[in-house]
Order: C-alpha cells, then sequence, then structure tokens
C-alpha cells in the first residue's frame, strides 16, 4: 500500500460519482512503490478506462494487469509514490 493514511478513502470518494458503489478499502500487508490496477476478464473495456483516468488524477504512475484468478472485479494497489 501507499503507507499514508486516508489515501483509500480519498481514492473511494473519485471513485463514488462514477457509479461504482461496492467499494472495500483495507491495508496492504506491505507497502508497494507503485500503484496497481488488477482487472477480472469480466471488467469491460470501457469499465477499465474509466478507472484508470481516475486513478490517473490522483496517482498518475501507476500500472494495469489482468488477472483471470481475481477475487475481485477490481484490486487497487495504491503505491507509495504521493501525488
Amino acid at each position: 500500500g501507499s503507507a499514508m493514511n486516508g489515501q483509500a478513502s480519498q481514492l473511494q470518494e473519485q471513485l463514488k460519482p462514477l457509479g461504482f458503489a461496492s467499494i472495500q478499502t483495507a491495508n496492504a500487508t506491505s507497502a508497494a512503490a507503485q500503484t496497481l490496477i488488477v482487472f477480472s476478464q469480466s471488467v469491460t473495456a470501457a469499465t477499465r478506462s474509466t478507472i484508470i483516468d481516475a486513478v490517473k488524477q490522483l496517482y498518475p504512475n501507476l500500472s494495469s494487469q489482468e488477472n483471470t484468478q481475481a477475487q475481485y472485479d477490481v484490486t487497487i494497489t495504491l503505491g507509495q509514490t504521493p501525488p
């Protein structure tokens, strides 16, 4: 994670107006150097683009990938690089 208090809540508030209602936050077990977005196969290209654009507003240095075994539709791990 980012190791910075309140960052997940700030991103959550950024995503809610875009129609993402079921958002859960948690602390990562270790710090991440870069923000990473992991998508399940079920997430459409349009939704991926919307999420990436929203996250980039706060965390411009990010990467994304697809995981065919993903437990959630989208998992975002915030990196340590401050926005």
